[in-house]
């Protein structure tokens, strides 16, 4: 996948582009908050900008965000199903997270938009989406959330794997005899004997007991990793081999350049030297939605509307509206050959075929395989 556009992907270059991007955040802010293109594309700008302008609901065009209110309205739909499932609405992860997904799929540009978010109800009665817009850890997630790159295959049962890349690899330990050696617990000599003070328990008298001859000091080391440059040259080799996706590499220049959203203590000596500032950042989400209604969930979650259509409890106009959205099912007749069904609201497609006199030899249901029935569904088993 090498070409011309490869050549002038460096670090230096990138690293140029992202100073530009912060010292224009007025012109940044201004041109991604037009809604027009992928809102996950805008918003990645403008994070990479360092800009903390809010993202509201004017931030994304009709289609996104009424794809924003369907994924809200279905989580709702499932709490609603199960009260203890937290006010959060998952991934939609139906396609990988891609540059080509965004422009073609609405469900994969909000993906990469929000990823995972919470809601909440105001007090007027509209709904807003929550969250903060940062990169959380320096690499991301795996293949299972931005596909394979397409040369990660090496064949033979060998597949590369590109889940830590963006972080410095750990190369051992350097000894540092200059320091006074340390026991197991990391003590000086001096350290373990003043911590290791024994009262007598009658007369009080301080005792120092001399463990030194039983314990073992040895010495000190300390970590090494590799440097920055050797771990962003990693990076965007794998890319230029096409061992990563786009959406991969861009997600790790994210977390080196964008707002981080992980904490790395001092004790991470590698990861904390691949970014000057690790002070917790992002860009503030909230997007209201307005009144997202009883109809909005059913249209939003079959499940949601099979359960509301089977659930005799339900006053009966309410079964009734459920009842014209929730899946149709087909029951078996019984005839002796051929196949013959019929239709019924408020269940799964059920298919039953009879190859000869003596009973059912196929069946195919998608309840059968998914191993659940409208009720078992209804009890919070599915996202």
């Amino acid at each position: 996948m090498a070409g011309i556009s490869d050549f002038f992907l460096t670090p230096q270059n990138v690293q140029r582009g992202v100073n530009l991007l912060q010292g224009n955040q007025g012109i940044v802010n201004t041109l991604t908050g037009l809604p027009i293109g992928p809102a996950s594309g805008r918003a990645y700008i403008r994070n990479l900008s360092g800009s903390q302008e809010p993202i509201t609901e004017d931030f994304f065009s009709t289609n996104q965000l009424d794809e924003v209110k369907r994924r809200t309205a279905e989580a709702m739909a499932n709490k609603s199903m199960n009260p203890d499932f937290r006010s959060s609405i998952p991934y939609n992860l139906e396609s990988p997270l891609s540059m080509q997904g965004i422009f073609k799929d609405p469900k994969v540009d909000i993906d990469m938009t929000l990823g995972q978010a919470g809601y909440r109800k105001n007090p007027d009665g509209t709904i807003s989406v929550i969250d903060k817009h940062d990169f959380d850890s320096l690499s991301g997630g795996g293949d299972y959330l931005y596909g394979q790159g397409e040369k990660a295959d090496l064949g033979a049962g060998h597949v590369i794997d590109a889940s830590d890349l963006g972080e410095p690899r750990y190369l051992g330990e350097r000894g540092l005899p200059f320091l006074s050696p340390v026991d197991i617990f990391g003590r000086t000599q001096a350290q373990a004997t003043a911590e290791e003070v024994v009262k007598d328990p009658f007369t009080g008298e301080v005792i120092e007991p001399d463990y030194n001859a039983d314990r073992e000091y040895t010495t000190q080391t300390e970590s090494i990793f590799e440097p920055k440059e050797k771990t962003l040259k990693n990076v965007f080799d794998a890319y230029k081999k096409g061992h990563i996706t786009k959406s991969k590499f861009a997600r790790i220049m994210g977390g080196i350049y964008g707002h981080q959203g992980d904490y790395y203590d001092e004790h991470d000596v590698g990861v904390r030297r691949m970014r000057e500032d690790w002070k917790p950042s992002g860009i503030p989400v909230n997007i209201n939605l307005g009144i997202i209604s009883h109809l909005d969930k059913l249209r939003a979650n079959r499940n949601f509307a099979r359960y509301i259509a089977n659930t005799k409890t339900i006053p009966s106009q309410i079964r009734k509206q459920a009842q014209k959205i929730a899946p149709t099912y087909r029951v078996p007749t019984p005839e002796q050959h051929g196949r013959e069904t019929r239709e019924e609201r408020g269940g799964s497609e059920r298919t039953f075929s009879r190859t000869s006199p003596g009973g059912i030899s196929q069946a195919t249901s998608r309840a059968a395989r998914s191993g659940m029935n409208g009720w078992r569904l209804s009890q919070g088993g599915f996202i």
